[in-house]
């Protein structure tokens, strides 16, 4: 087969139409009505759009911060794209969230690209994918959330889409862009991208045209391609961090932040026993595993067929199912467990269900997937109108924005949530609630905040209070806290 032909098979035939309007459209709706009904939660979101914010006040974008201390939780991609928009647009809440969109857009989009690219004989799947990943439970859960899983899922997908380019047309410029991915995801949210991407490479044998395609040897060559170019934009950040950071802060970064995050003895990393993903398998299937058209279709009939699959529909459908199981089974296996992180397997899941699905009513996949939209947009509305006011933490950030040039004390473990809604532009002292008052003492112009679980009495010298998630926020002043002396 000549280069030409191998060529002609990379890309589905579809992909000159410009796709559907209407999934991205109600995709649009739903970030929408998300940002004027949820406020920013405590810690993750306020977290990173305050790495953020200091990234752009601070001008430094190779060393982040997180109250005005080096943070190496996070390598720098998200952030750089949420401090580069802010550059341009201003820094606003609005500006990261359409930033979000569109990295969800871009996710949906390409979802449906590698759907068409793996079964380019199944014209059904064009139409129904965009509605199966907007309809999605998992999806619509993460997608409007200041969370970096989402553009994990979009370089996965870009990956994948150059992989399998790259094994059909043995074009070396596929395998470097292939790699540009890979660095990029790494640089997104760190190795565990090899997690999710190192799955079509070594199950290329189970994957591959017979009848044509590269060969396993010249696959395996361009591999190095991929590795080599990887390197490059992860280099572009490392070498002049490593010229100018201190060697604690590159210990957390390269190796305490991996390395404890899979043992699970890094603070923060979420332990979680083996078969917590298990428990989650019920809800990330919806709404489409539970699907009356899908059970009609008899999908494990379908299973049993891709042990030994004569056509490249079940070869492609063994390397999905092969892969979301190897993706399972290594992140249960690792300590730290969060339900986003299974974000990136979802565009996965998504086009299974869908080539499932292909011959299923058009309108009824549609109708199903606003149905969960509005689910959804329901649900954040009544919540606005009962708990999403104990996680506002807009009224307190405000307070403090009314008393910028004054010294901030946090008791307890600070994560930044106040940095990036009150604008600060300098760091909250962290300190023991025993010592509020001493520091106080010290600090006559401050004021220390108190989250507490039970009422503190009035005679404490509080300024602000306001409701808080299991509990209250308190205000205490120097002024009044503080003993005359």
């Amino acid at each position: 087969m000549t280069e030409a032909q191998l060529s002609s098979k990379s890309l589905p035939h579809s992909s000159a139409r410009f796709p559907d309007p209407w999934p991205y459209a109600a995709l649009a709706l739903f970030f929408a009505l998300s940002t004027l009904l949820r406020p920013l939660i405590a810690t993750a979101e306020t977290r990173y759009l305050s790495v953020a914010w200091e990234m752009v006040l601070r001008k430094n974008y190779f060393l982040m911060t997180l109250n005005f201390e080096p943070y190496y939780h996070k390598p720098p991609l998200f952030f750089w794209l949420i401090a580069g928009a802010w550059e341009i647009f201003g820094v606003h809440r609005s500006v990261a969230t359409a930033l979000l969109f569109l990295i969800a857009s871009l996710a949906v989009f390409l979802t449906t690209r590698l759907a068409t690219t793996m079964f380019p004989d199944s014209p059904g799947i064009e139409k129904r994918t965009p509605w199966m990943v907007v309809g999605s439970v998992a999806f619509l859960s993460y997608a409007s959330l200041i969370y970096l899983d989402v553009l994990q899922a979009v370089l996965v997908l870009g990956f994948t889409l150059c992989v399998i380019a790259f094994a059909r047309s043995g074009r070396h410029w596929r395998a470097a862009a292939a790699g540009l991915f890979l660095g990029l995801g790494i640089l997104a949210k760190g190795p565990v991208m090899i997690v999710h991407v190192i799955w079509p490479v070594i199950l290329y044998p189970l994957w591959k045209d017979p009848n044509g395609g590269l060969s396993l040897r010249s696959f395996y060559q361009g591999c190095a391609t991929i590795i080599a170019v990887s390197l490059v934009p992860v280099a572009c950040w490392l070498g002049p961090l490593v010229a100018k950071a201190d060697p604690d802060f590159l210990y957390n970064l390269l190796w305490r932040q991996t390395v404890e995050r899979v043992s699970g003895s890094l603070d923060g990393a979420h332990p979680q026993p083996v078969w917590f993903y298990l428990m989650l398998l019920p809800i990330v299937i919806l709404p489409w595993g539970i699907a009356p058209d899908l059970l009609k279709t008899k999908p494990w009939r379908a299973m049993r067929q891709i042990a030994s699959p004569q056509s490249s529909d079940m070869r492609m459908l063994r390397l999905l199912v092969l892969w979301l199981a190897g993706v399972f089974v290594t992140l249960s296996v690792v300590s730290g467990k969060q339900p986003h992180y299974l974000i990136p397997a979802v565009p996965l899941l998504m086009i299974v269900f869908t080539y499932f699905l292909r011959d299923s009513r058009l309108t009824r996949i549609r109708n199903t997937a606003l149905a969960m939209i509005a689910l959804f947009v329901a649900g954040q509305a009544i919540a606005a109108a009962t708990v999403f006011d104990r996680l506002n933490l807009v009224p307190l950030a405000s307070f403090m924005k009314e008393h910028e040039n004054a010294d901030w004390a946090y008791t307890g473990r600070y994560q930044g949530e106040f940095n990036y809604l009150a604008r600060l532009q300098r760091p909250v002292s962290v300190i023991a609630q025993a010592d509020a008052e001493s520091w106080l003492c010290a600090h006559p112009e401050g004021y220390a905040i108190i989250k507490s679980r039970t009422p503190l009495p009035s005679s404490e010298g509080i300024v602000f209070s306001q409701p808080a998630n299991n509990g209250a926020y308190y205000v205490l002043s120097a002024a009044s806290a503080c003993p005359v002396q």
